[in-house]
Parts: C-alpha cells; structure tokens; sequence
C-alpha cells in the first residue's frame, strides 16, 4: 500500500513528469523496477523521502531484483553524499561494486567505480579518487557519455589540488562530450557550468564565475521544480561569487585612494584637495566605503 500511495503522489507531482521521463530515459532506470521511485525522490532533491523509502523496500528484500538492489543502495550513497556523510557514502558505493562484481559482464562496474572515485573525492582522498576514475575510464569507450562524469570527478580533484588549467581542460572534455549526447537544457550542462565557475571563483576571476553560474541557473529554473536544493545551491554560490567580486573591487579602489593620499602628501596641493584624500583614507579605514 505504501508503494502505490507514494507512486501516485509522484504522479499527481505534475511539473515534474517531463524531468522524471528524460531523467528515467538516460538514466537507464526500468518503468517497472520499485527503486525507480527512489531513485526519482533523490532527484526531486527530496532526500529523507528517498532515504526511508529505499530502507523500506531493502527491508522487504522479496520485492527487488540483482539490479533494483544494486540502484537501492547507489541512492543511499547519494542522499548520504548529499547530508555530507561521506564515509556512509563510501560504505554504500564500495557495497554496490561488491554486487557488481558478483554480477559478470552485465554489471555497470564503471558506474560503480566512478561512484568510488567521487566519494574518495569528497573524503579529500584524492590519490585514491584519481585511481578509481581511471579504472572507470579504462572499462569505457572514447565519447561514451559516462566519460563526462569520470572528467568532471578528475576536474574537481584537480581543482581541490590547486592545478586550475588541468581542472579547467578536464571541465572541456565533460562539455565536448555532453554537447554530443544532451540537448542544452540538461541538467549536467548545470552541473558543468557550475563547477567550471568553482575553479574561476578560485582564480579569483569572479566575472566568469558569474558567467557561468548564470547559465547554470538558467537551465535549473527551466528544468527543476522550485526550490529545489540544486537551485538554491547556485544562488548561493551566485551570492558568495558576488560578495567577492564587489570586495575585490572595493580592493583596487582601496589601493587608488591610497596611492593618490600618499602622492598628495609629497605635492603641494592646495589645503582643500589635501583634506579631500584625507577624507578619502577616513572613509577607507572606517569601512564606509
């Protein structure tokens, strides 16, 4: 009973049955497979529901098949990601890759071992992070799209590590490859924009960041339901990119009015432009300006 309740509230969730469709269709989820529906909680960004849920049915193991439980626990390792449990997240990833070796040629061992690879990623393990990308990669074929999830994994990685143009060649490949699989409105395109804008934010090149942010939050007001956590995680990073970019400009004219106080003390100005500059470095020093 609880099954049906909660797919016929996903049902009646009208804004989001086109999103669900493409996501389901690409992702390769089955129609008829019960995790489905907590596989589409977690995209909704509905965590909690779709930890409980997926719970539920492990508990009732009749109910699942090799690969229902396999996308049951590759879900609790993204709500555990997404609460910032990241040795929860780890448990369950290395979990499913136990399952999928136990499953022969069929089992998505890339999936599995890209999912390692980021969870090492958010454990700042980033030896480690790298290793289980390339065995991902080295399973896949050139412009497969799975590629452009290993990549932006690698990017992060090297982003963290402070190798901004490595991480910025990396963030093109997950592009090229999504441009020839995705429609522009995808989602992965916001995740790309926004993880591009990261490693400019820490290039301290904010007008980019801005940029990319901003189509980033684009594509998620047209393809999200509102309020959902993705779209607000952008705007916040849209907030925080602002704050920086109008301090690093604060920062320069901070530096003019100081060069000019200082050249003001060595001319011989007349005494009203010596008190302006001295008001100036007032204003400065106070943080009025």
């Amino acid at each position: 009973m609880w099954i049906a309740t909660l797919a016929l509230c996903l049902d009646e969730d009208y804004e989001l049955i086109d999103l669900m469709e493409q996501m389901k269709r690409e992702a390769g989820v089955r129609e008829n497979c019960f995790a489905s529906l907590g596989w589409l909680l977690h995209a909704k960004g509905e965590y909690e529901k779709a930890r409980s849920y997926v719970q539920q049915l492990l508990n009732e193991h009749s109910l699942l098949d090799e690969p229902a439980i396999r996308l049951c626990y590759s879900i609790l390792g993204g709500v555990a990601t997404a609460f910032k449990e990241y040795d929860e997240s780890l448990i369950y990833c290395q979990h499913v890759l136990k399952l999928c070796q136990k499953c022969g040629e069929d089992a998505p061992l890339p999936v599995a071992y890209q999912d390692i690879g980021e969870a090492y990623y958010w454990k700042k393990d980033y030896d480690l992070a790298l290793e289980y990308e390339q065995k991902a990669l080295d399973l896949l074929p050139e412009e497969h799209l799975q590629r452009s999830y290993i990549y932006r994994v690698i990017a992060r990685v090297y982003r963290a590590t402070y190798h901004y143009d490595l991480s910025l060649s990396y963030h093109q490949k997950v592009l090229d490859i999504q441009k020839k699989h995705l429609h522009e409105n995808h989602l992965d395109f916001a995740a790309a924009y926004n993880s591009i804008a990261a490693v400019y934010h820490n290039m301290r090149l904010y007008e980019k960041a801005l940029g990319y942010l901003n189509k980033a939050l684009s594509i998620c007001k047209k393809s999200l339901p509102v309020n959902h956590p993705d779209t607000q995680r952008i705007e916040r990073n849209i907030l925080r990119t602002i704050n920086h970019y109008n301090r690093k400009r604060q920062y320069k004219v901070s530096n003019i009015i100081l060069l000019y106080y200082l050249k003001s003390l060595k001319s011989d100005l007349p005494d009203t432009e010596h008190e302006t500059c001295s008001i100036l470095v007032r204003f400065l020093f106070d943080g009025v300006m």
